[in-house]
């Protein structure tokens, strides 16, 4: 049988056998790429500058101002950064932290006042560091008392009555005497 002759446009609505096409004839093949493998190895593949011989870019996505992830942006505007983007961060300035120490001061004064929401404020901030100095132990003890060879340990003064009844009785006196 003498076949007929094809013409060359005859594969023009003919699917491609191209591995990157999603919706070519398997033929019954298996372990044949998914469409979404095949869509992130263009995703791999697009994106790209165009470079020249010396490596800088000369175009490509990375230089247009209308895309973004091949989609064009038509009404394009800037948007400000704001810091209530970033986090539960709150940042004040020294004047105005000075103002607020001295309203809060005033205000824990006065005995007609209440401060709400306290574990908002940070109060650490508030205190006065002359008020809250270091309490320098070593003028009260010095290193070598607790530390040193002749340190010298704290030991409970247990008295001479050791049973029941006489404790008893001790803390009676002592709470007669502190009433």
């Amino acid at each position: 049988p003498i076949m007929p002759k094809q013409s060359k446009h005859a594969a023009i609505n003919k699917k491609s056998n191209n591995s990157n096409n999603p919706d070519r004839p398997t033929n019954g093949k298996g372990g044949l790429r998914s469409k979404s493998t095949i869509m992130r190895l263009n995703m791999y593949k697009s994106g790209k500058p165009v470079r020249n011989k010396d490596g800088k870019i000369l175009g490509g996505l990375y230089m247009s101002k209308d895309k973004a992830g091949n989609k064009d942006l038509p009404n394009m505007a800037r948007i400000a950064p704001d810091r209530r983007w970033f986090g539960n961060t709150r940042v004040i300035s020294q004047k105005e932290l000075d103002n607020f120490r001295e309203d809060v001061t005033v205000k824990e004064a006065d005995p007609y006042s209440i401060i709400l929401r306290r574990k908002k404020i940070p109060m650490a901030l508030l205190q006065d560091s002359e008020k809250v100095a270091k309490i320098n132990l070593l003028e009260s003890e010095s290193f070598e008392s607790i530390f040193g060879s002749k340190q010298t340990r704290k030991r409970p003064k247990i008295s001479s009555t050791i049973d029941y009844d006489s404790l008893l009785a001790s803390a009676e006196e002592k709470k007669k005497s502190y009433e």
